[in-house]
């Protein structure tokens, strides 16, 4: 690396580290007298999780039960009793067996909560398409008590969502009742609406899409031992897409990272593995970090395909967080996994043919090796801020940076082709041999 290119990412490097370490405030939860219903729609049954607040339902029923476990413990029976008179769940078949598989006491929004947990059953083995839900509890006896019904999933319709659970309606003491549509349920609905929950889940979510980005910044490179162990990044030759194995090597770069997070992510939907949520975001994070420095002098030589599934390791237990948080039956989680996987490898596709020729048309320039240092200090930054957010268990000032990129990708897009078109136009056009840093663990892989 030239003086001038390293003085430059050190300065933006030590700038946005130390920008970095600055927590913005944390929002607070207010606590709340609703309850909550949460449904989650399988092949045969019905699970809905209660959350009743406990002074709610004691005032509700005239009892009197102490916010501790062993309270609510001595009072399950009670508690079951009380619930399966004013919960039933039917179909266009009639009604499902109802039973309570467990009572418990949780807090939430700061408030002591009853955890109820629901299965309703069809006798046929198999939930028919028009589902309603009757539930009056406490609200059959405090009138101003609402209850909000949210759908976590139901994958056979093909209502599967990434993050909060969809809000179904708000029943009050004089509507008891929320229907569920549930018209042309079947395997292949919910196997086509998990592909498209993978290609929004990168196109919605910036650390995967960086990532991806620092492994193409190398793509037109190639790793050149300078002796010692050492290596630097050198332009190739670029004569058409082929040249210099660009294509090649990238294809084999992103369906290394690809098998990588295939992988974790059936293991952790399986449950087979179940990594603690911190650990797992500061390894992506430092992936970021590590892609970027690497873009700048290759820090290994060889091995870089297993390098690439390793890190998707690493991002496939992140992605796998959203089918768990589904509670899928069996049949539905291979769909599920088959589904998120093409989805994802879908939408990295088209980042690639999106983001690849930019690059590629860059560098012909001599100017690229500056395009490649200001872009992977950025990266180097925004996964500096990314690790000391998740360990600080705040958001950095760099948060709404990374929603907007998110929200706006075709504008994110945008940016950069004009900045390499500017590249591209101000710089030399023949071709190059001069020094290049290149932003990827993968495409290392492939010196000489």
């Amino acid at each position: 690396m030239s003086r001038r290119p390293a003085r430059v990412a050190a300065a933006s490097i030590a700038a946005g580290v130390a920008l970095a370490a600055m927590p913005a405030a944390v929002a607070s939860a207010h606590p709340s007298e609703t309850s909550a219903v949460l449904v989650t729609v399988h092949q045969s049954d019905v699970d809905l999780e209660l959350q009743v607040p406990l002074d709610r339902y004691t005032l509700a029923t005239d009892t009197t039960i102490e916010p501790t476990d062993t309270a609510v413990s001595d009072a399950a029976a009670s508690i079951e009793s009380y619930v399966l008179d004013h919960v039933a769940v039917t179909d266009a078949d009639g009604g499902l067996a109802t039973t309570v598989d467990s009572v418990s006491l949780d807090t939430i929004n700061s408030v002591p909560t009853l955890i109820v947990n629901v299965t309703g059953t069809a006798d046929d083995g198999s939930v028919g398409e028009s589902l309603i839900l009757a539930y009056d509890v406490v609200s059959e006896r405090i009138a101003t008590h609402d209850v909000y019904v949210s759908l976590v999933s139901d994958w056979y319709s093909g209502a599967v969502a990434d993050g909060e659970p969809q809000l179904l309606s708000v029943l009050t003491s004089t509507s008891k009742t929320v229907g569920l549509d549930r018209a042309g349920s079947s395997w292949w609905s919910g196997f086509l609406a998990t592909v498209q929950l993978g290609m929004s889940h990168i196109a919605e979510g910036p650390d995967h899409v960086l990532f991806l980005g620092m492994l193409l910044l190398i793509a037109p490179c190639l790793a050149v031992a300078t002796g010692r162990g050492a290596a630097r990044w050198q332009q190739a030759p670029i004569k058409g897409w082929r040249a210099g194995g660009i294509v090649r090597r990238t294809a084999l770069l992103v369906s290394a990272f690809t098998l990588g997070h295939a992988l974790s992510l059936a293991l952790v939907s399986f449950q087979l593995f179940s990594p603690p949520g911190m650990v797992v975001e500061t390894l992506v994070a430092l992936s970021i970090v590590l892609a970027a420095v690497h873009a700048l002098r290759p820090l290994v030589r060889r091995g870089e395909l297993l390098i690439a599934a390793a890190f998707g390791l690493v991002h496939g237990t992140a992605f796998a967080t959203t089918l768990v948080e589904m509670h899928l039956d069996t049949g539905a989680l291979v769909g599920a996994i088959l589904g998120f996987n093409v989805g994802v490898e879908l939408a990295q596709l088209i980042a690639v043919a999106a983001i690849l020729p930019l690059l590629v048309l860059a560098a012909r320039s001599t100017a690229y090796r500056y395009l490649r240092v200001v872009l992977a200090a950025g990266g180097t930054i925004a996964g500096s801020a990314w690790a000391i957010g998740v360990l600080t268990g705040t958001d950095s000032v760099f948060s709404p940076v990374f929603a907007a990129i998110a929200a706006a990708p075709r504008v994110s897009w945008g940016l950069l082709a004009v900045v390499c078109m500017l590249v591209w136009a101000l710089g030399s056009r023949e071709r190059s041999t001069s020094r290049c840093h290149r932003a990827s663990f993968p495409l290392s892989g492939f010196s000489r």
